[in-house]
Parts: C-alpha cells; sequence; structure tokens
C-alpha cells in the first residue's frame, strides 16, 4: 500500500525539468516559451538573458539582461546572470551589431521592431541591431525606418502625435439649442430633450457621437456641449 501511495504522488508532483534553470541551460525553443510565460518576474527574465546568449542572439540577450548584474532574482540563476551580463559585454564589442540609441516624444513609449519580432523594448533605450533597414514603431503612429551599417551607431528618435482636439461647435448655437431644450423641458417636465443636430455636424471622435453613445437620451447632452464651449465663448 504505501509502495502505491510513494508512486502517486512522484507521478503528481512538477516535472524538474520545468524549472526555471533546466529550461535556461536547455534553451530549446520550448524552454524559452517555458520562460516567456512566467515573464514579468526578473528571474524568469534574467535567465532568458542567458537563454539568449546561449543562442547567439545578442539583441535579445541584451534586452533581458538589462540590470541582471545586480538584481534580485534566485541565487541559482544569480551567478550566471552575473557571468552572462559579462560575456554580454564584451561579445557585443566583437560583433559586427550596431548600437541604436532610442527615444520617444513622450518619453517611455514602448519600442517594436520589425526585425526582431514579437519583442518590445522600454524607452529610451539602447538596442543592438545587424546592418541593414529595421523599422521602429512606438505609440499609436509613430513609425521610423533606420538604416545601419555593422559597427556605426545610429539614433532614432519617435513622435506620437497627440489626438486630435475635439471638434468645434459654434457656442452660440449650442446656447441656443440648450435654451430650447431647457424650455421643453420646463413645459413637459420628465421629459428628454437632445439637440437636434445629426451626425454629419460632429467629427467621429467626438465622445457623444451617436454610434457611441450609451442611450439616445445621452446623445448631444445640452449640458455637455455648454461645458465644452464655455470656453470659446
Amino acid at each position: 500500500m504505501r509502495k502505491w501511495i510513494a508512486i502517486a504522488l512522484l507521478a503528481s508532483a512538477p516535472a524538474r525539468a520545468d524549472t526555471v534553470l533546466e529550461a535556461m541551460l536547455r534553451h530549446g525553443e520550448p524552454d524559452v516559451t517555458r520562460l516567456h510565460a512566467r515573464l514579468p518576474d526578473d528571474t524568469a527574465r534574467c535567465a532568458l538573458g542567458v537563454a539568449y546568449i546561449y543562442r547567439d542572439d545578442l539583441t535579445r540577450a541584451a534586452l533581458y539582461l538589462e540590470g541582471c548584474a545586480t538584481a534580485r532574482i534566485a541565487p541559482e540563476i544569480a551567478g550566471w546572470a552575473r557571468l552572462a551580463v559579462k560575456a554580454l559585454d564584451e561579445r557585443l564589442r566583437m560583433s559586427e551589431l550596431a548600437a541604436v540609441e532610442v527615444t520617444t516624444k513622450p518619453a517611455g513609449l514602448v519600442v517594436t521592431i520589425d526585425t526582431v519580432p514579437g519583442e518590445t523594448f522600454p524607452t529610451p533605450a539602447v538596442i543592438w541591431l545587424p546592418a541593414g533597414t529595421h523599422e521602429l514603431r512606438a505609440g499609436e503612429a509613430a513609425v521610423a525606418a533606420v538604416t545601419v551599417d555593422a559597427r556605426e551607431g545610429a539614433a532614432v528618435h519617435l513622435v506620437d502625435p497627440p489626438p486630435p482636439p475635439p471638434p468645434r461647435i459654434d457656442p452660440h448655437v449650442t446656447v441656443m439649442h440648450a435654451n430650447d431644450c431647457a424650455l421643453y423641458r420646463k413645459r413637459h417636465p420628465g421629459a428628454a430633450c437632445v439637440l437636434g443636430m445629426g451626425e454629419d455636424d460632429l467629427d467621429p471622435s467626438y465622445p457623444w457621437y451617436p454610434s457611441r453613445a450609451p442611450h439616445p437620451r445621452h446623445r448631444f447632452d445640452p449640458v455637455v456641449m455648454i461645458l465644452q464651449s464655455t470656453e470659446e465663448l
């Protein structure tokens, strides 16, 4: 009976092959996927950096090893991470990669690069890229292309434009419509009154655009429009 209990316990225990350390040391594609699934845990992040050193992917290794030399991570990974950071510095100096300094406006946007699929790079950052042309994207609409030569530095500044301002509506007309609504509500207590404006009168980005309004009574509410028009009077 005890033998069967012991077998059952062993069968239900998690496999040691799935540990972060062993996944890092094997560094195959399934292991990298498993480590990715543990992000944003710092131990898994630094283990990923070590795995990418093994895989000779210095671009991704530099991304994931950032700060790992002093990070508070699991002891069984920390020693490997410190060695990997030193090895990375030496290998980057000897490599054909180009150091690309990336900044954004507003600051702190996350950048994606077409030649490094599946990864995001927080900014500001120095990203090590192979020679060639790379398309960088950040925010909603910031796009830039950079062409680099081997071992040559470059700088890219991405600007994400602010959203367009809300449509301008003649405040005097708005107030007249609002007065009509106020008079109607006074004569018909409890009745709803919306401004008599069609969808063509407003830009679709307007927050009370009919297709976005949660309920017909909320469309073009006079109070909302008066508040938005006050500064123009």
